[in-house]
């Protein structure tokens, strides 16, 4: 089986939560932070890139 490791864990996590019976606002928040997380990475890599290129055309 491949694991896709950027989607997997949190799957697995929220799986592993459903099955140890945590309540469902516990569920929601972790949820919530990873999507927080996760949008956050996606959008900090864009703008990583964004200054990298600015540099490029610089040179």
């Amino acid at each position: 089986m491949i694991f896709n490791f950027a989607t997997e864990p949190p799957l697995i996590l929220l799986g592993i939560m459903i099955l140890l019976n945590v309540p469902i606002e516990q569920l929601t928040i972790v949820f919530v932070v990873m999507s927080f997380i996760a949008v956050m990475f996606k959008k900090e890599k864009q703008l990583v890139f964004k200054i990298y290129n600015k540099i490029n055309d610089l040179l």
